[in-house]
């Protein structure tokens, strides 16, 4: 009796290790990159060079690029080493579907978890200081921004968004631009130093509850809120972003005084000196009112 069961354990585990060995040479790396792109609807697309299995449930991808949408006309917003995620088995008996994932960014990793229901998203997100220029975020600005980044995040989305709630907490240290060039004028790099943001969702909209700056050549504020949209992309900003640069920075040009008295910027400026930058459209689309 006992050999019999053993046999066919035997037999069960051998099928089971043949399976899971053949997979893992031929992984269907075309067909699984295009069901991907199909499930994820996101503002941006995902791009990757290799992919494997990983466990049961999860898959490993590397040399991944997420990609605007081809209709923004953008190029990269981020590139990672690897990126690695994980079904969770246990909550599909509930009917959810979790995915807890990894992000690799050279030495640096972000971790995290989605969470997704009939009704809602559930987005859990926790890293360690990383260089924000390995994530190309000078495509976006058109200018090379450098700093180190850390950010903590905990989102509920809902399907109707006047329901969503989260709070969001951004660090950036030795936050500063290169130079570059207005009207013919050489515009030096600005250093803001460190910045301190935090946010909370509420009825829909996210609130900036903070907002710390200190830098050797500016001071700066931001208040206002962004509505959320059912596409995250098109959450529309109610933003205000000021700016006050300090003498150390116009020592670095004192062509800059001149620039700064020109009447289009004066209208801009408030009476304490700070430069006054409201931000409308949406997030996918930002504009200067």
């Amino acid at each position: 009796m006992f050999k019999n069961i053993a046999k066919k354990l035997g037999y069960l585990l051998f099928t089971c290790l043949s399976l899971l060995y053949f997979v893992y040479l031929d992984f269907p790396l075309d067909i699984f990159k295009s069901k991907l792109l199909g499930y994820v609807k996101a503002p941006f697309t995902i791009d990757f060079k290799h992919a494997h299995p990983y466990w049961l449930s999860g898959v490993s991808l590397e040399d991944v690029s997420l990609q605007l949408s081809p209709q923004l006309e953008s190029p990269n917003i981020a590139h990672f080493d690897k990126i690695i995620a994980r079904l969770s088995l246990l909550p599909l008996l509930l009917g959810h579907q979790k995915i807890t994932f990894k992000v690799y960014l050279q030495d640096t990793v972000l971790e995290g978890s989605f969470e997704q229901t009939k009704d809602h998203l559930e987005i859990d997100l926790d890293s360690q200081e990383f260089a924000l220029s390995r994530l190309f975020m000078q495509k976006l600005t058109q200018q090379p921004l450098q700093a180190l980044l850390q950010i903590k995040a905990h989102l509920d989305l809902q399907q109707d968004p006047k329901k969503s709630k989260g709070k969001i907490n951004v660090t950036l240290k030795k936050l500063n631009n290169a130079d570059t060039t207005v009207m013919g004028m050489t515009v030096p790099a600005i250093d803001l130093g460190q910045l301190l943001l935090e946010a909370e969702i509420q009825e829909g909209q996210i609130h900036i509850r903070k907002y710390e700056q200190a830098g050797t050549d500016a001071e700066s504020r931001l208040s206002g809120t962004i509505r959320l949209a059912a596409d995250p992309a098109m959450s529309q900003l109610n933003l205000t972003f000021q700016i006050k640069p300090l003498d150390n920075w116009f020592q670095k040009n004192p062509n800059l005084r001149t620039l700064m008295e020109f009447p289009l910027i004066q209208q801009r400026r408030s009476a304490d000196g700070f430069l006054s930058l409201p931000l409308s459209g949406t997030i996918s689309y930002p504009q200067i009112r």
